[in-house]
């Protein structure tokens, strides 16, 4: 079967608008990919320029670092995500599957969500490194589109009584919920570190004895996986 985007069954035209743009559930779920395809247009040169200046502002390279507010739950959440982009990619493949010409756009948000957070977790890590807390804004805004268009998607589920009794409405729930969670964990940042919105910014240092470049793994100064691995 030919690639197509948003294919085309019984003879009927993926891309044909009737009445609404958002009627049409491969526009919706080509607006999916609006925001994975922004964090991996931005956050892509900020870490490749971070990783080949040593003298850049935004430093990747170090030792040893502050955890940012929420860092635990971040974590936590984001692999939740993961899991629940390889359940609805999974679902988009078992569902092209019984079509008679391929759509991508049943799979593809999905598989473009894990690379985008993926992404995410090496970019907070890399930037939770170099506490340079001005860079998180970058994920807010992420998760903010991605919780919008998400949520347009949940609409329209709801509005053709695409109920709970279909995977791709559960999992479309679950995506809500944890973008909203994530969303949430960056105002609290915000909230407590002020690095924007704010006239006075928080500066917070890492104490005398992290600040030795020997010291790599150091309680509670260390990732989640480095808490379960000691």
């Amino acid at each position: 079967m030919a690639l197509s985007f948003c294919g085309s069954e019984n003879g009927t035209n993926g891309y044909r608008v009737t009445d609404s743009v958002f009627n049409n559930g491969c526009f919706v779920d080509a607006l999916n990919l609006v925001p994975h395809v922004f964090l991996l247009f931005i956050t892509f040169p900020i870490l490749f320029i971070g990783w080949g200046s040593q003298s850049s502002k935004v430093q990747i390279h170090h030792n040893t670092w502050l955890h940012f507010p929420g860092h635990n739950l971040r974590w936590i959440l984001t692999f939740l995500l993961l899991f629940v982009h390889v359940c609805e990619f999974a679902e988009g493949i078992v569902s092209n599957m019984e079509m008679n010409t391929n759509h991508l756009h049943l799979f593809m948000p999905a598989f473009m969500g894990f690379i985008a957070a993926t992404t995410s977790v090496v970019y907070y890590h890399n930037i939770e490194t170099s506490n340079f807390p001005k860079l998180l804004l970058v994920l807010f805004i992420y998760w903010v589109l991605a919780f919008i268009t998400k949520s347009i998607k949940l609409w329209k589920f709801l509005e053709y009584d695409i109920g709970l009794k279909f995977l791709r409405c559960c999992i479309t729930i679950f995506l809500v919920v944890l973008y909203a969670l994530l969303m949430a964990v960056e105002v609290n940042v915000i909230r407590i570190r002020k690095y924007v919105f704010f006239s006075n910014p928080q500066k917070v240092k890492p104490p005398e004895d992290l600040q030795d470049l020997g010291v790599r793994f150091l309680q509670p100064f260390v990732n989640l996986l480095s808490k379960v691995q000691t």
